[in-house]
């Protein structure tokens, strides 16, 4: 069940949705696709994404990586994400993304806010899903089958015309899908009773709390006891996971994080290299370039110039 707020230019349609009992506004971020140069201004081609500045909404934002690999900068903390990737953030959370430049990236993005009102007994497992993500800032999982053809039915659609009843219908489906992953990962955690339980049977929620700990460190000072703790596993088994999940070991995982922190102020901010040298603990300048340069295939001087010159 839909409506739809027709504006006198399709840029930013909006849908007035019942999801799962809960009615939402939501708008589809149609900067996700390339204006036709027709004067009805049909959406015809998606922008390929190389990052975005930080910023913050009023509302959630629901972001489906369809593909390509970055770091998701969340509240001053980095998140690594690949294809098939989701992220629901928190109304006023902070964010900001770069992406890898190996291959370009596709977005799929989603904001929306609840409509009215709802009654304590309505929706329960929704709002409790939301109440969630407000306290935590975010959710994100890797996003099944089920989810990732939602999307790519509805950039299909939305290409086409943007505000098509189809759209509505999708933008539904796709929130429905999103929220059950949801409600199943914090619903099991609140029953389990312990921490430990979520952890080991949810493989979402324990991807969430490893890319948690991982989302913390700047430096590499993180130590693998302390995750150890936190998801219930041995350092073996630890790094087993990891390698089932990123394909890498705990340690190179932190220095994939540190890479991407570092990309972030390179991009992103004025600091000198020398003031980024030292943000990240490097004794020496020439440390750092070729910390950089080891893992990235270029300087830090290289990246910045290049990646400047897109803004």
């Amino acid at each position: 069940m839909h409506r739809i707020q027709k504006k006198s230019k399709p840029e930013y349609p909006v849908f007035h949705l019942i999801v799962g009992d809960l009615p939402l506004e939501c708008v589809l971020l149609t900067r996700a696709f390339r204006e036709s140069d027709r004067d009805d201004a049909v959406f015809s081609e998606e922008i390929i994404y190389d990052g975005s500045e930080e910023h913050t909404h009023a509302g959630f934002e629901l972001i489906v990586n369809r593909r390509g690999s970055g770091f998701q900068f969340i509240d001053g903390c980095t998140y690594p994400y690949a294809d098939a990737y989701v992220f629901l953030l928190a109304p006023f959370i902070s964010h900001a993304h770069v992406c890898n430049r190996d291959l370009p990236e596709k977005r799929c993005s989603v904001w929306f806010r609840v409509d009215q009102d709802v009654p304590d007994n309505s929706a329960k497992k929704m709002t409790s899903a939301l109440a969630y993500i407000q306290k935590n800032g975010f959710f994100s999982f890797s996003a099944d089958n089920r989810i990732m053809l939602l999307v790519d039915l509805l950039v299909d659609v939305a290409v086409k015309d943007p505000i098509a009843l189809e759209v509505g219908g999708l933008i539904c489906a796709l929130l429905s899908a999103v929220f059950q992953t949801i409600c199943d990962t914090v619903c099991e955690r609140s029953s389990s009773g312990t921490s430990s339980r979520a952890v080991g049977t949810n493989p979402n929620y324990r991807r969430f709390v490893i890319e948690q700990f991982f989302g913390r460190i700047e430096n590499c000072n993180a130590r693998i006891d302390d995750l150890c703790h936190e998801v219930h596993l041995s350092p073996s088994q630890l790094n087993r996971v990891l390698l089932e999940l990123y394909g890498m070991s705990f340690k190179r995982k932190t220095i994939e994080v540190r890479i991407g922190f570092i990309k972030y102020f390179l991009k992103f901010s004025d600091l000198s290299f020398s003031e980024i040298a030292e943000k990240f603990n490097f004794t020496e300048n020439s440390h750092f370039y070729r910390f950089f340069k080891r893992h990235c295939g270029e300087t830090p001087s290289q990246y910045r110039a290049r990646e400047q010159a897109k803004q």
